[in-house]
């Protein structure tokens, strides 16, 4: 793919992997393949989506070790969080398609004539930026997985006594671990029970894992390619001129002088005192364009905001209690064990995962700002008089940034990101101190 070419359909990789997970957000062609997929689906979603949460809560009923407990709940938050996102997408997934079909038509398509080749490298970038964070944590989700199977494998267990309703007779058993503690419909001590409930857990586990993961990798995606568009917009604003040239050029026979004239402009662009009023017209056209791009993409992040602002709020109330039950775990764990590696990668995950968030819609704050700046080190001052009233109100109207929020509750920024790792530890310490032993108090 050279540089003046883009792909289309930004998110295939991100809507395959949903696909393949039961998740369709594009409809299957064919009625019989439509038909098969959906009996997929339904079996994906009742086994996987709805029993394992449901099995990890009847496991957390019966729990009486309040540390077993703690870390029982750390996953089923996460599981529960995994199955309100993907109930989220699923309802708006129509508003979600025609939203990625979007922004894949004019003026977000890069167009080499309107301010050269820095527009495809904007989009290849956000596109680029997108599929990076789906592959990361499609890996630390793997690694994540693969670490609490083998933690499970290699622990040695302990016995249990039961007795034997039928012969009153006390048996002892040897329990062993799973990757996630789950109340199955059948014992799962003895092999092969045992083996298919490891497998059972551990494929769920990468199920919901890689689901949210695509889903994030989508949604981070579009405030991408709106930070991309902003960016884009910049650019334009240091060449509408040269575009105005462009436009003049296309639409009016031009004379042998007049040519000289619009040459002389565009290679002395920064040493022109005035520019014909011949040229003024189609310079207003292109910045009237400018603007009309500008207000899409304001457009563009408000639908986004209304669209994703209540699963931000829920993943935001969520991330504060898994990141707290993270943390207990990691401080009553041994530093040197497996189970301490496997509990840091998944803290990491959490906070990677909340950072994204955070960081994209702190971009797009920082560059929709920058707008003002586009504007006043832009040619304005070669502009008729008209023209600088429309810029001057495109100023007015980029001094309030467009913001995502999560719920209308918070910003989408660094801030939030420092304010969500502050509160998960002010609630750790609390837990901390609820479960320490009387003396230590």
């Amino acid at each position: 793919m050279n540089s003046t070419s883009i792909y289309k359909n930004y998110f295939k990789v991100h809507f395959f992997v949903l696909t393949c997970l039961g998740i369709e957000l594009k409809p299957m062609k064919g009625s019989i393949a439509n038909f098969i997929y959906k009996i997929y689906a339904v079996m994906i979603f009742t086994v996987v989506y709805l029993y394992f949460p449901y099995s990890e809560i009847l496991s957390l009923v019966y729990e009486e070790n309040f540390e077993s407990a703690i870390y029982n709940l750390a996953f089923l938050l996460t599981q529960i969080l995994g199955l309100i996102k993907i109930s989220l997408i699923l309802i708006y997934k129509k508003k979600i398609r025609m939203f990625c079909k979007f922004i894949e038509t004019p003026p977000f398509l890069p167009d080499q004539n309107r301010s050269g080749e820095a527009e495809f490298l904007y989009v290849k970038e956000a596109i680029r930026a997108c599929n990076t964070q789906g592959y990361i944590f499609y890996g630390l989700t793997a690694g994540i997985i693969s670490q609490m199977m083998y933690d499970a494998l290699s622990n040695p267990g302990y016995t249990k006594c039961f007795v034997d309703s039928a012969t009153n007779i006390t048996i002892t058993k040897h329990i062993r671990a799973l990757p996630f503690n789950s109340k199955l419909p059948f014992e799962t001590i003895d092999s092969p029970y045992y083996e298919i409930a490891c497998i059972y857990g551990s494929l769920s586990g990468a199920i919901f894992g890689y689901s949210v993961g695509a889903m994030d990798a989508i949604i981070c995606g579009i405030m991408c390619h709106i930070r991309a568009q902003l960016l884009i917009l910049q650019e334009c604003l240091k060449t509408f001129i040269p575009r105005g040239i462009y436009q003049m050029r296309e639409n009016v026979k031009l004379t042998n002088n007049d040519q000289k004239l619009l040459q002389s402009i565009t290679n002395n662009l920064n040493e022109t005192i005035e520019i014909p009023n011949t040229l003024q017209k189609y310079v207003h056209i292109a910045v009237c364009n400018i603007i009309t791009h500008h207000q899409k993409i304001i457009k563009l992040a408000q639908d986004a905001e209304e669209l994703f602002s209540p699963l931000m709020l829920v993943q935001f109330l969520f991330s504060l209690g898994i990141l707290c039950f993270q943390l207990f775990q990691l401080s009553i764990t041994d530093i040197e064990s497996v189970h301490f590696f496997g509990m840091s990668s998944y803290l990491i995950l959490m906070l990677f995962q909340i950072y994204l968030f955070c960081y994209r819609g702190n971009e797009i704050m920082l560059h929709s700002h920058n707008i003002t700046d586009a504007v006043f080190e832009s040619l304005w001052f070669l502009t008729d008089l008209k023209t600088q009233k429309l810029l001057l109100i495109m100023m007015i109207r980029a001094c309030r940034p467009i913001k995502m929020t999560a719920g209308k509750f918070v910003f989408l920024s660094l801030e939030a990101f420092v304010s969500i790792v502050r509160g998960s530890g002010s609630y750790f310490m609390v837990l901390k101190n609820t479960n320490a032993p009387a003396t230590e108090l």
